[in-house]
């Protein structure tokens, strides 16, 4: 909900900041996923947050090209 604004905005820097974040959850899916019994839950996690994180700063990079030119 912290990120909302800047998404629905369309701001780059809102989608670079939350793709930092997203490198968290993905550390956080890393060591759960070497729990025992929390494997499937942990690769999912971190499955999730690697996908957010790459089209997050796939987007700040497209925008901010774009608001350049």
């Amino acid at each position: 909900m912290l990120f909302l604004p800047s998404i629905i905005g369309q701001r780059a820097r809102g989608h670079a900041w939350l793709a930092f974040v997203s490198l968290l959850y993905f550390t956080q899916g890393v060591m759960l996923a070497t729990l025992p019994g929390q494997s499937v839950r942990g690769l999912l996690e971190a499955i999730i947050s690697l996908a957010l994180f790459a089209g997050c700063m796939g987007y700040a990079r497209f925008r901010s090209r774009q608001l350049r030119q």
